[in-house]
């Protein structure tokens, strides 16, 4: 469906090998959807927010991390307390310049044989990780 839309037909009109080619192509502008995934720290989010768009760490978002106003925004979130409406301001600033999107939020999901009455697992933004989930037996 999505390369229908997109492309104007049912099948991609490229196969790649590697997701290094995807990413030289996405770079160079003749892919303009790219994918990826981060995992953000709860207790820290001003400094995520920082890392991810640190220019030049992460070369398929340069078209992000060089933008001045989005690295004057994060400046201000380090700067001051950062409060709900400074992470407010730079999320509208990414949607009003389209410049980085979210389009799907993938979550963790574990099956266990065995029933388990508590877990102890962490409460963040992100789902907990596999090793969360391993109790000692008493």
């Amino acid at each position: 469906m999505t390369f229908k839309e997109l492309a104007g037909n049912d099948k991609p009109n490229m196969i790649l090998k590697s997701r290094a080619e995807f990413d030289t192509l996405f770079e160079s502008g003749k892919i303009s959807i790219s994918y990826g995934g981060s995992g953000f720290w709860a207790q820290d989010a001003a400094g995520d927010l920082q890392m991810l768009f640190t220019p030049g760490l992460h070369k398929s978002l340069d078209f992000v991390t060089q933008d001045p106003t989005l690295q004057l925004l994060i400046k201000q979130l380090k700067d001051d307390a950062a409060t709900k409406s400074r992470y407010t301001e730079i999320n509208q600033y990414l949607h009003d310049e389209a410049l980085f999107n979210v389009y799907s939020h993938v979550r963790r999901f574990f099956v266990s044989k065995q029933s388990s009455s508590n877990l102890n697992l962490p409460f963040a933004i992100t789902s907990p990780f596999p090793w969360h989930l391993f109790e000692e037996n008493k």
